[in-house]
């Protein structure tokens, strides 16, 4: 199940089932509420928990690792093995190159360090359109 679908099934949401197929109906559903009395089921203290166990879970492994911090795992292939495959086009993957394990550019981090990444777009046209029009909004 992927990470962003688990909130979802934990708020008891039926339409799980189909968020592979990109039809995820979240956006109708939080709005309408006839469908969210109709499809969810749980309260929102579910879906905390869910995170609260999740974070526990890491927690536990990262201790079994002897690791305090889980920037410290970025980047580090040391506790990664290669499984046999199951099937011949499985065997015949090459996954050398995942298990290197990373170093960052001199200077450079392997994670962002940053609060915020500055904007690519600068809003150029958005200030310039803005300018023209706030003289009419202003006079109604």
């Amino acid at each position: 199940m992927a990470f962003k679908t688990a909130p979802m099934v934990a708020l008891g949401c039926k339409y799980s089932r189909i968020y592979h197929l990109n039809n995820c109906a979240t956006v109708f559903v939080t709005q309408n509420e006839d469908l969210r009395r109709n499809h969810y089921h749980y309260l929102p203290e579910c879906v905390r928990n869910y995170f609260l166990f999740i974070a526990q879970k890491c927690r536990e492994i990262m201790v079994q690792l002897g690791v305090t911090q889980l920037v410290d795992l970025i980047g580090c292939t040391d506790f990664l093995r290669k499984s046999e495959g199951m099937t011949t086009q499985q065997n015949k993957l090459d996954l050398s190159l995942f298990l290197v394990t990373a170093h960052p550019y001199l200077g450079q981090s392997l994670y962002c360090t940053e609060n915020r990444n500055s904007p690519l777009v600068r809003g150029f046209m958005n200030n310039r359109l803005n300018k023209q029009v706030i003289p009419y909004v202003d006079t109604k």
